[in-house]
Order: structure tokens, then C-alpha cells, then sequence
């Protein structure tokens, strides 16, 4: 995938995210090639939202997800994946073990999703020094 695919991801991200309800908002970013391109600059400031680049070498600290979100989601991915492997011992063709369909992922993601506390939420956004 190429600087100019990943650019226009964002840009597409963005336009399916957020409208002009948001206008007076930040939005949190990291130095990413694809935020900091003029296109997603233009678009996010006609939609009246500014971005705060956090540092660089600091987005372990103050990205609330990297800080505090990641590692449970990813501990409850990893279960759902675990149990769903548990129970679908399927083999392909070639001898493989079958891999999960891309609903039976998305399931993966929601329940481990539904699993994340509100104030786990917050306490992230506490720690990374978002909110006081």
C-alpha cells in the first residue's frame, strides 16, 4: 500500500466520521504520514475540527489507546479467538485449520469491545494526561 492510498484511507476515515457537528473539536494524532498530509489538513479544518500532533516518541504516553486500552482489547481478542478455536477444529483441503470468516472476526472484536469498562475508557484518557 502506498503513502497516497494510506492518505486517502484517512481522508476517507474522515469524511465518514465526523461532520460539521464536530466543529470546535480536536482530534488527537500521531505523525503518521497519512495525518499529516495536506488533504486531511483541509478537510478537518473545513469541517471546523483541529489536530493536536502529539510528539514524537511520546504517543506511548499520551495516546489513550497505546496507554491504556490496547493491551485488555487485544487480552479479550485473544480469548474470543482462543474459545472460538476451541470449538472449530475444521480442517481445509490442505491439511490446515480453518481460519475464522470475517463475521466470526467481527464477532471477535465486538465481544471483546463490550468487555471494555467505561471508566477503563476514562482512567486511559486520565493517564494520558487528556483529561485531568
Amino acid at each position: 500500500m502506498t503513502d497516497e492510498d494510506i492518505s486517502s484511507l484517512d481522508i476517507q476515515w474522515i469524511e465518514s466520521t465526523f461532520d460539521e457537528k464536530e466543529k470546535g473539536s480536536y482530534l488527537f494524532r500521531d505523525h503518521a504520514p497519512a495525518h499529516l498530509s495536506y488533504e486531511s489538513q483541509a478537510l478537518l479544518e473545513k469541517k471546523g475540527m483541529e489536530q493536536i500532533f502529539i510528539p514524537k516518541g511520546l504517543t506511548g504516553r499520551y495516546q489513550p489507546l497505546d496507554f491504556g486500552l490496547n493491551y485488555p482489547f487485544k487480552c479479550y481478542l485473544k480469548k474470543s479467538y482462543h474459545e472460538w478455536r476451541d470449538k472449530c477444529t475444521e480442517i481445509t483441503k490442505k491439511g490446515y485449520l480453518k481460519k475464522p470468516s470475517r463475521q466470526e472476526f467481527l464477532y471477535f472484536v465486538s465481544e471483546a469491545w463490550s468487555k471494555i469498562k467505561t471508566s477503563t475508557v476514562e482512567n486511559s484518557f486520565v493517564a494520558a494526561s487528556i483529561l485531568p
